[in-house]
């Protein structure tokens, strides 16, 4: 785990080449009356920054987020888009850190966007 969040930290910092690209389509089919859904392999990671509550996903988002939810009996992270669509990625946690990522109500989210690195400021459920 220790491992992930690092190489995550150090691609963002652009100490680390991008990895590839890891997803795995659950229902790309995504209609007007199914939106799409998609899980990816890639570890959601969670930070707490100067207050705020932040979340990095190596991924490059079809549409704008617009909320996210954690689930932590299925300890998966959330994104839902503007047209509908959702993204889920792995997001694993302490038990120490549980209360923290269940109080908070924003999030920060970090993405990919063609190359760079974009920032979401996004209303977050945490689910138990």
């Amino acid at each position: 785990m220790f491992n992930k969040i690092l190489n995550g930290l150090l691609y963002l910092l652009g100490l680390r080449q991008k990895p590839q690209d890891h997803y795995v389509s659950v229902d790309q089919s995504g209609t007007e009356n199914e939106p799409l859904r998609l899980k990816i392999d890639r570890q959601a990671v969670f930070a707490w920054q100067e207050g705020h509550l932040v979340v990095i996903i190596d991924h490059q988002f079809n549409n704008i987020p617009s909320w996210a939810e954690w689930d932590a009996s299925r300890e998966v992270l959330s994104v839902t888009h503007m047209n509908g669509a959702m993204v889920e990625a792995p997001a694993s946690l302490q038990a120490a850190h549980i209360g923290i990522v269940m109080a908070a109500r924003k999030l920060l989210l970090v993405s990919n966007d063609q190359g760079e690195k974009i920032m979401h400021f996004l209303p977050f459920l945490g689910r138990s």
